[in-house]
């Protein structure tokens, strides 16, 4: 590929934008009550902040892949559920992209994303696995879910829970 072709120009773009941002939502710094615990931080490191920005990348990437040309299509004739679902959708993705740049202030898209596929999984997908009946679309959606399990560990816990903590307290 070119160096001077438009993907390797907005890659290059990305690139620069993102460490410029660096140093604004990824530092690393320690609580005052934790200056003597040396791994104990608020604000999650450069990697995991850029591994975020690598989970709102999947995110909206898939979601504009799957859902956008269904709503950009204008197929439908009539409102129902699907076409709610739909529109809720296509918000995540577009709020996935806010993530790229602000991947620490758009957390709690992250954690929606978890818990309503942990909630899916639990209440509707295991009983019909464990009863042996899901088709060929339920196991579509059940691995479409599953994959976003793989966002847990990458999900900075103890800084989201904190600044929950610190904003009931304000």
């Amino acid at each position: 590929m070119p160096s001077d072709s438009p993907f390797v120009i907005v890659a290059t773009c990305w690139l620069k934008k993102w460490a410029s941002l660096e140093g604004q939502c990824c530092l690393v710094r320690r609580k005052p009550s934790m200056a003597g615990h040396p791994n104990m931080t608020t604000e999650p490191t450069k990697l995991r902040c850029n591994l975020l920005r690598l989970l709102y990348l999947i995110m909206a990437a898939g979601l504009a892949i799957t859902v956008w040309p269904s709503v950009l299509s204008h197929d439908v004739m009539q409102v129902h559920s699907l076409t709610g679902v739909q529109s809720m959708l296509a918000a995540m993705g577009a709020l996935a992209v806010i993530g790229l740049w602000f991947p620490l202030q758009m957390l709690l898209l992250l954690v929606f994303e978890v818990f309503w596929k942990l909630i899916f999984l639990l209440s509707f997908a295991l009983p019909l696995v464990l009863t042996g009946q899901p088709d060929a679309a339920s196991w579509e959606n059940i691995w479409a879910c599953l994959i976003a399990m793989a966002f847990i560990p990458i999900i900075p816990w103890r800084y989201w829970i904190s600044g929950l903590k610190q904003q009931q307290a304000d």
